[in-house]
């Protein structure tokens, strides 16, 4: 093995963090630079693995030679750090979501990249979480019939935008809002659950009436080109026992996945299927298999077929709390 790729991360906050204890898992990486605004907490950060502090991106990326940058400032400071980063020649940028909070500055980003050449990534970590694994795995292979509607809720406690980054919240939460906050997790997640489908009708709509200096919330309704109509909805003034909650749900012809990744008042965390009643149990078991072969453990079973009643059997399949789990550090 050659020597480790040097990384560098800007935004030593909740995130920056979390990216810093994964890099850990991976010898292929070096983290050897964080850069933030606040010096106390760049020191921090970089002195608890080792790595060099900065203020900002700039000065980071004018005395190290990076390979990869991951950019993890709050939602509306991507475009800065992104620049920097690219114009220095860094290879790689992951770039946390939503990569802009406008479409000018997204294309303007991209389109330096590519005269760069910096291939970029933008990080919707539920893709690598293995209940979302399985949930696409089923949808893309049939095995609740033709998908038909799915329900997908992030929402957030009133104190993530009055109070999770301190006296700056309101002025960070008012360049954003759940859209890109929130919303852009499920969007991501039906884009890759559906694939190669296409999103071809939006109807959605927001409100101020809480918070004001941000949207209060945002529900949307899609329409996609294999027929499969989505509701979504991310709201930011809950007023709940929990920071997050976080629930799907995947309906087919044939069968339904349930999921709640967050749990929510009176909610436990877990992940079911009920797949279609055509599953052999030997059928089942082969799926079983192929799913452990991806490092995903279900449990399989047959149970009553409520959907008639309670009579007959049908085949499901299980994710415990501690397999739904999402990538560490996480909160989403």
């Amino acid at each position: 093995m050659g020597k480790p790729l040097k990384v560098g991360i800007v935004g030593a906050g909740i995130l920056g963090t979390a990216h810093a204890e994964a890099l850990q898992e991976e010898d292929r990486v070096q983290l050897v630079a964080v850069a933030d605004k606040i010096a106390d907490r760049a020191r921090s950060l970089a002195g608890r693995y080792g790595a060099n502090a900065y203020s900002d991106a700039q000065e980071m990326v004018d005395k190290e030679e990076l390979d990869i940058a991951v950019i993890a400032t709050p939602d509306p400071f991507h475009r800065e750090p992104f620049t920097v980063c690219a114009e220095a020649g860094v290879g790689v940028i992951l770039c946390e979501k939503p990569l802009a909070t406008s479409i000018k500055d997204a294309e303007e980003m991209m389109n330096l990249a590519g005269k760069r050449g910096v291939r970029v990534f933008v990080d919707f970590e539920n893709r690598f979480a293995k209940a979302d694994m399985t949930t696409r795995y089923l949808i893309q292979n049939g095995l609740i019939g033709k998908p038909v509607y799915a329900d997908i809720q992030l929402d957030d406690n009133i104190s993530v935008p009055t109070m999770l980054w301190g006296e700056r919240s309101r002025d960070w939460v008012a360049r954003t809002s759940t859209a890109h906050f929130l919303m852009s997790h499920t969007v991501d997640l039906v884009r890759w659950y559906f694939e190669p489908a296409k999103v071809e009708k939006v109807f959605a709509i927001s409100q101020r009436q809480v918070l004001g200096y941000t949207p209060d919330l945002y529900e949307a309704f899609l329409f996609l080109s294999n027929g499969v109509k989505v509701r979504l909805k991310s709201e930011w003034i809950r007023h709940m026992d929990d920071l997050v909650e976080f629930s799907q749900y995947v309906g087919g012809s044939e069968g339904g996945v349930f999921y709640h990744k967050r749990r929510g008042f009176n909610k436990s965390v877990g992940w079911k299927a009920n797949l279609s009643n055509e599953l052999s149990i030997e059928g089942l078991r082969s799926i079983q298999r192929k799913l452990e072969s991806y490092g995903i453990k279900v449990t399989i079973g047959l149970e009553p077929d409520h959907s008639r009643g309670g009579e007959g059997w049908r085949p499901t399949m299980r994710i415990d709390e501690e397999g739904v789990r999402n990538l560490s550090g996480w909160p989403y």
